[in-house]
């Protein structure tokens, strides 16, 4: 979780080269391992603003990794 002013210019990128999703690629400080996210859900109040996107490892990134396969990652928008 963090806010999306913490990223600084963060932009979202192409998560296969012939796929509309997007996503991110994360590295594990632990070990040094990378997982791609794909944005999964974009939140909005009532009055259209948005609340948070929502991002989950792409299905090939779990099958690699377990360990990833219950993660999500929240980026709020501030």
């Amino acid at each position: 979780m963090c806010d999306a002013s913490d990223l600084g210019d963060f932009q979202l990128m192409p998560v296969y080269d012939d796929a509309s999703d997007t996503g991110f690629t994360m590295r594990s400080e632990k070990t040094g391992k990378l997982v791609n996210y794909f944005l999964q859900t974009t939140a909005q109040d009532g009055e259209g603003e948005i609340q948070y996107w929502r991002f989950m490892p792409i299905g090939e990134d779990m099958r690699n990794n377990p360990a990833v396969a219950g993660t999500k990652v929240l980026i709020y928008n501030d």
